[in-house]
């Protein structure tokens, strides 16, 4: 046989193998596609796959909804795209679905009489990932950006010529003093990047908010000594009485530098490469993926815990927060919990409303609160049986930093601890997790669920505010009557 005719059939080969590969493997663009209402996915997956077949293409996909900020209206003909061009259009419902390479990608939203948006997130291959956008009309936008000094790691001197760009490539540099300033005209998360010659690049992610300028600062190393994440994997749907230790967890950052959890939940990812802002996503057969976000430090192990939901069988919903490991912080001579609480208050157009959070024990209109840390990383879940169909009903969610009010607003916010809320639902695939909103607010206002006939439509709020919900006792002198929820400035 010539080479020719050889060359020519092994072709031929390779593109019947992966063909057969794609019909007999739809499940995870189905599962995408299954959670929008948008036209049909192409039937002949060849169109997926063949055409880059010799680019080492590995497909993944990404959904989500787009709405308006504030008043929540979904948003159609909104375009989202990826760095590399990879894009889609939002359906009357403002839901997209894309097909991607998989990777770390920065999706951009955009409309016109609309602030764009922007984000980041690690799409594995052959898998779905979610990323919602909530956009601002243009109108009401102000201004945004960034701000914040750059030092050396090692002796903390201001760092003059320094870059700061975001992903977007937009850049600036530092003065004398180290400090920079950095306009933006989108709204969202941005990857941060500074660098210096002779010092090791840094990124970090931010988010910009309107009429804000949010402070992110840098310590760049000359050298850099290495890095570890290490933590503890465990059940978010065991009580504190049950054995909650979750072994052969695979955790992966967005550089492939992996571990596997051992049978006490402990993993440790060894001798980072770099000191980029790292991801780390925590994969196991029978439970929703999670994705959470670190810092490296030169020459330290860093600690980042996890919380894995099981697919949902016997609840309709699961609501589950984790944050920052540290136990506790040292303030003014005294020790104070690393502690959040989360708030679950139902509207009920019979019972009344009720409140599910730690001083609430037992189950009220089909929820219950059935685990609650108070020293560091969480989790507080918060499982909901059943919804309450049968009469009007509302569920409104949210988180109370309340050690940050007492502690003179000494220790880390919200944001700054990593406080992380997902929501999962027994009909979807997909978990929805958010992050809070930087700012010095004691209470995050994180979504709604509202019921419509035998459905329920979910809400995201995402945003700080200075009350805090307010609780009277019932009849028996529990502490579960919800009397107001903060809402929204």
């Amino acid at each position: 046989m010539s080479d020719k005719n050889w060359k020519t059939r092994l072709l031929q080969v390779s593109a019947s193998l992966v063909l057969i590969l794609a019909v007999l493997s739809p499940k995870p663009w189905m599962h995408a596609q299954a959670q929008l209402n948008s036209p049909q996915a192409p039937t002949d997956t060849s169109l997926v796959f063949l055409p880059l077949l010799f680019k080492n293409f590995q497909p993944a996909w990404v959904i989500g909804k787009v709405t308006e900020q504030g008043s929540g209206t979904a948003l159609a003909g909104v375009s989202v795209c990826s760095q590399n061009g990879e894009c889609a259009t939002t359906d009357a419902q403002g839901n997209y679905l894309i097909y991607l390479s998989a990777g770390w990608k920065q999706l951009t939203a955009q409309k016109n009489g609309y602030t764009p948006a922007t984000t980041s997130l690690q799409v594995p291959a052959m898998e779905t990932r979610r990323a919602d956008f909530a956009l601002l009309p243009s109108s009401s936008f102000t201004s945004a950006g960034f701000q914040g000094t750059v030092k050396d790691a090692q002796t903390q001197a201001a760092l003059s010529g320094a870059t700061v760009c975001t992903h977007l490539n937009q850049c600036t540099t530092t003065g004398q003093d180290g400090t920079y300033t950095l306009n933006v005209s989108q709204l969202g998360q941005f990857e941060l990047r500074a660098e210096k010659t002779g010092y090791q690049p840094l990124t970090k992610l931010a988010t910009a908010v309107n009429g804000a300028m949010v402070t992110v600062d840098f310590a760049l190393s000359k050298q850099w000594q290495g890095a570890w994440i290490e933590g503890t994997v465990i059940d978010a749907s065991r009580s504190a009485e049950q054995e909650k230790a979750l072994a052969e967890v695979r955790l992966c950052t967005q550089f492939n530098e992996c571990a596997t959890s051992d049978l006490a939940g402990y993993y440790k990812i060894n001798l980072l490469a770099n000191a980029d802002w790292r991801e780390v996503n925590a994969q196991k057969d029978g439970f929703y993926t999670m994705a959470k976000g670190i810092q490296p430090q030169a020459g330290q192990t860093v600690t980042l815990n996890f919380a894995l939901s099981p697919y949902l069988s016997n609840v309709a919903a699961r609501i589950v927060l984790t944050w920052d490991a540290t136990p506790k912080f040292f303030v003014d001579s005294k020790w104070i919990e690393n502690d959040l609480d989360a708030y679950l208050y139902i509207e009920h157009s019979i019972i009344g409303n009720r409140v599910i959070y730690f001083d609430a024990g037992g189950e009220y209109i089909s929820s219950l609160l059935i685990y609650d840390v108070r020293e560091g990383s969480g989790p507080e879940t918060i499982d909901i049986l059943r919804f309450e169909t049968s009469s009007e009903t509302r569920y409104r969610y949210g988180v109370h930093h309340a050690n940050y009010l007492f502690s003179g607003k000494q220790i880390p916010t919200l944001s700054e601890l990593g406080a992380q809320v997902c929501l999962y639902v027994r009909e979807e695939t997909v978990a929805r997790c958010y992050l809070a909103p930087p700012g010095d607010q004691q209470f995050w206002s994180v979504f709604e669920l509202a019921q419509q006939g035998d459905q329920f439509v979910f809400s995201l709020r995402n945003c700080l505010t200075g009350d805090i919900p307010e609780i009277t006792d019932d009849e028996n002198g529990a502490p579960v009557v919800g009397v107001s929820f903060p809402s929204c400035p």
